[in-house]
């Protein structure tokens, strides 16, 4: 039985050097944003406290800006070359769903929380130990946006864009689910082997419950959720956006990933059962 949502590929036209271009002006308006940005960062600096909650709150603000910009340069793109509708990479229908965005936010939100305190409460207790209600409250609100859009912009990129047109030339799921989580996988392996397997496992539940239920929204919103709730109280963004390759493994950490990511997995297909 075919998939709707990856036929909704059909819409539009799929020629090689489409991608091609579309991700060459994507990379162009990532290189171009983030040159604007190194020329005023010196002005943008002084414009926020000198401690972690400005650094924070700064760089949450160039996300929104970087993202922002690939974002909709991918929009335009993909609109001009692929003539099809920007909500098709989304969904079936012609508005987004906010409440299984919200759904996939709380959900992932709390057993990603919930394993946190388990793995990483010394993490959890630093938090704890420098937290003020306010800055809360604005890198909260903030995150939500900034981070919103950084992952809203992968979903479409990797469970819409890539799955709907890789889905053209693997016609097996699994296969083509392997195959788009590794290509997802393979751009946080920078961060380590564990990072890398971690993800792989994360794009995989996220390309399966994208495929049973046909839409992004949920994901989208899970993975808002798990950027923001580690940024939030388990590492500082700061730090690990200059952290090192890591070959050692943490199976503590890696066994606990698995274990609320069949859970989710098992909700998602419960909730949306058809």
């Amino acid at each position: 039985m075919e998939n709707k949502f990856l036929n909704r590929v059909k819409q539009g036209t799929n020629k090689w050097w489409q991608y091609i271009v579309t991700l060459i002006a994507i990379l162009i308006s990532f290189v171009i944003a983030n040159k604007g940005i190194s020329l005023i960062q010196p002005h943008y600096k002084i414009l926020f406290p000198d401690n972690d909650f400005g650094k924070n709150l700064g760089l949450s603000i160039l996300i929104t800006v970087i993202f922002g910009v690939g974002l909709i340069t991918f929009i335009i793109a993909s609109k001009k070359l692929h003539k099809r509708p920007f909500l098709s990479y989304i969904n079936l229908n012609t508005k987004f769903n906010w409440t299984s965005y919200f759904f996939g936010f709380l959900i992932w939100g709390v057993l990603l929380f919930a394993s946190g305190l388990i793995i990483d409460y010394d993490q959890f207790q630093n938090f704890l130990n420098q937290f003020d209600l306010s800055h809360f409250i604005i890198l909260f609100l903030v995150g939500f946006i900034s981070i919103g859009i950084q992952s809203f912009f992968e979903e479409v990129i990797f469970r819409g864009y890539f799955l709907q047109g890789m889905s053209l030339r693997l016609k097996n799921i699994t296969i083509l689910i392997i195959v788009n989580s590794l290509l997802f996988a393979l751009l946080h392996f920078g961060y380590g082997i564990s990072s890398f397997i971690s993800s792989f496992t994360f794009a995989v539940a996220f390309a399966l419950i994208t495929i049973k239920q046909q839409r992004i929204e949920f994901v989208s919103g899970a993975h808002n959720a798990n950027n923001l709730i580690l940024s939030l109280f388990f590492i500082d963004l700061n730090e690990a956006l200059n952290e090192e390759f890591s070959w050692s493994l943490d199976w503590v950490d890696l066994g606990t990933h698995f274990i609320i990511i069949a859970i989710f997995i098992a909700i998602a297909f419960k909730l949306f059962k058809k």
